[in-house]
């Protein structure tokens, strides 16, 4: 258990279980058959698969937190603006032509909060993350944008001749002149 950052961050006690730690967040669902409130334990973990590493048997229990959180989200049992974020995502992602729209009004969407090349204090969800971080400003360039540029200016610079090699003698080093 100790193995999880979010256990060790936390403790056993916010698991409202007898099983605490990645364990009980895996097993208290399943055994009290609600997924609606032990459910939530599936999202008390970094998926980052230290438990997996610790355990002697290999347990896959980052990978059974997925299925349950997909098994709540098949459900229905996720929030509202979870479920409209989400289809926004795939509506946007989903799409070339409406994704670079997205990327490209995204940098002017965020100069309102923008101070000295971040944003200190985000909107609506950011908010929680900028609490105690700052979140970098997205840049004028996107990478993307930037490979097309520096693709386009080696294709169009000058070739430069290479310098012929040394010549070698019969124990692999270079002449000395």
């Amino acid at each position: 258990m100790n193995a999880c950052p979010v256990y060790r961050h936390v403790g056993g006690h916010t698991y409202g279980s007898v099983y605490s730690g990645p364990i009980g967040a895996v097993l208290t669902p399943l055994l009290q058959q609600d997924m609606k409130e032990a459910g939530q334990l599936a999202y008390a973990s970094s998926l980052c698969g230290a438990c997996y590493e610790a355990c002697p048997v290999k347990i896959p229990l980052h990978d059974m937190l997925v299925q349950l959180r997909a098994r709540k989200v098949k459900m229905g049992l996720t929030p509202l603006a979870e479920r409209a974020a989400f289809k926004s995502f795939q509506t946007a992602f989903g799409n070339v032509t409406l994704y670079k729209m997205a990327t490209k009004s995204a940098y002017y969407l965020q100069k309102p909060f923008i101070s000295k090349g971040f944003i200190k204090k985000g909107p609506g969800p950011m908010s929680g993350w900028t609490q105690s971080r700052f979140f970098p400003m997205k840049p004028k360039q996107s990478f993307r944008d930037r490979w097309e540029a520096l693709q386009q200016e080696l294709k169009n610079a000058p070739v430069v001749a290479e310098a012929p090699e040394a010549p070698v003698n019969k124990g692999g080093k270079p002449h000395e002149h």
